[in-house]
């Protein structure tokens, strides 16, 4: 056992794949529990069993839920975190860093309602489907481009004018003795 003065209670919940049988499960729990010994102490464990997942996770669609609530130095925490990457059988799990006044409870299956709603409020507050077919569209021909004039064309006597001042302004640029090419 780790004897250190800064021990800091943590939580750690982990969910092991939902293939295993409830005794494989316990092994596993157990092993997780048997580390966590050897580097502080339990204070308190949880068995929620297996529950679904509100998502497919790692192609599971369920797993079995443990929680420990435990107490120990954080160095230590590198060798329980590393223990449950490579455990195969673990498909999550998260340790928390809980407060020094934290008392670990029970976890209860008792489901809070939600509130019901008010049918008045539902109908004053317009659906969307509804407001897309009562907006009325602008027809095509409404909208206007305001496209730009044409530039005048160009005399060829005025195009060589201006070719002319453009390549005389170009050689004084080329023929400037500070210019380094």
């Amino acid at each position: 056992m780790t004897t250190a003065t800064a021990q800091n209670s943590y939580e750690l919940m982990v969910i092991f794949s939902g293939d295993l049988t409830e005794s494989d499960f316990a092994k596993e729990f157990d092993a997780i529990k048997k580390l966590v010994k050897e580097n502080g102490t339990v204070t308190h464990e949880e068995k929620w069993g297996v529950r679904r997942f509100p998502y497919k996770i790692k192609k599971l669609s369920r797993g079995h839920y443990g929680i420990l609530n435990f107490s120990t130095d954080p160095q230590a925490l590198v060798e329980i975190r590393d223990a449950l990457r490579l455990n195969t059988l673990v498909v999550r799990s998260l340790i928390l860093v809980m407060p020094k006044d934290y008392k670990p409870g029970t976890h209860t299956d008792e489901v809070i309602p939600m509130p019901a709603k008010d049918e008045e409020e539902e109908q004053k507050r317009p659906h969307r489907k509804t407001e897309a077919v009562e907006k009325k569209l602008r027809p095509v021909e409404s909208i206007k481009h305001d496209a730009p004039e044409p530039v005048p064309a160009m005399s060829k006597e005025e195009q060589e004018k201006q070719l002319k001042k453009v390549s005389a302004k170009l050689d004084d640029i080329l023929d400037d003795p500070d210019l380094k090419l």
